[in-house]
């Protein structure tokens, strides 16, 4: 699986898919905390590509630009939800608003637990200058269409439909 439209030889754990007026991924992880995190890095690469601010990767699998380390501070992020899937698009739409109400890049550094009704994570927030980083794309949101986090062998997936 390729992550987005860029040729690419490592394996990312995410992928486009095609959609008529929305963007789609499809997100696979070895657990559900790992479709977390992977979905949040698919939303990266949605923004920005290869254009990411603070010399930081969306993906592990990404050696960030120039070697430079990651700036900004962390931060801790506790979210509700009704169930996993309620749950995934609070997140998504938490690191949207931050970057559209606020200016800010949340960069997921790790996913600390995610229970049916809570999430708890931490992030590494940027301050966007949208000129040295302009976003590929604007996100208006995540939405429920055709969301549902399943296991599929060995791994969870699901299908992430964005609307731009």
């Amino acid at each position: 699986m390729a992550g987005g439209s860029r040729e690419t030889s490592r394996r990312l754990p995410f992928c486009s898919l095609p959609h008529t007026s929305e963007l789609a991924y499809q997100v696979c992880g070895k657990d559900r905390k790992a479709i977390f995190l992977h979905s949040a890095q698919a939303l990266l690469d949605l923004w920005f590509g290869e254009n990411l601010p603070g010399g930081v990767s969306a993906t592990p699998h990404r050696v960030p630009r120039g070697g430079a380390r990651p700036t900004g501070a962390k931060k801790k992020v506790s979210l509700k939800g009704i169930d996993y899937e309620n749950l995934l698009v609070n997140w998504l739409n938490h690191l949207i608003f931050l970057f559209s109400a606020r200016e800010q890049v949340s960069i997921p550094v790790r996913i600390l637990s995610v229970s049916s009704h809570q999430l708890k994570a931490e992030i590494r927030v940027l301050a966007l200058d949208r000129k040295r980083h302009p976003p590929v794309r604007e996100v208006k949101s995540a939405t429920y269409h055709r969301l549902c986090i399943r296991r599929e062998g060995p791994l969870y997936q699901t299908n992430l439909v964005f609307d731009v």
